[in-house]
């Protein structure tokens, strides 16, 4: 099980950065390998661990100014809500700029009564 919740802001920086910069090298390629079926022409291909197939796809969208023309900007401004989404950005540090990670802090030393009790339990 992966033990994300206790790892430290730096390691979570430092892994977001590695599998997003993954993912856009997965990304390019994935562009290339569907440029290149699609210059061969079909729709169908078989892998030995993998069947590709060509399937329909696409979206509907308002045309939101022909809209604002039918219905007016008032009738727009009324019913305006924010679909908004963020997205993390990345910056790779030159490795000259890498802080490092700080010492961890030395365990407390144990009070007397407490090094007393270890004494007597060793015993």
């Amino acid at each position: 099980m992966d033990d994300i919740e206790k790892r430290s802001d730096r390691d979570l920086a430092d892994e977001y950065g590695v599998v997003k910069a993954r993912a856009k090298v997965d990304a390019e390629r994935l562009k290339i390998l569907t440029a290149e079926f699609v210059r061969r022409g079909k729709n169908f291909y078989k892998g030995l661990l993998f069947d590709v197939s060509k399937v329909p796809g696409g979206r509907r969208q308002l045309d939101t100014k022909a809209i604002a023309v039918e219905m007016g900007d008032a009738w727009i401004n009324a019913r305006k809500t924010f679909m908004g989404w963020f997205e993390w950005s990345v910056i790779r540090k030159p490795i000259d700029e890498v802080e490092p990670e700080p010492a961890p802090k030395p365990a407390p030393k144990p009070t007397r009564s407490k090094a007393k009790a270890r004494v007597l339990a060793d015993a």
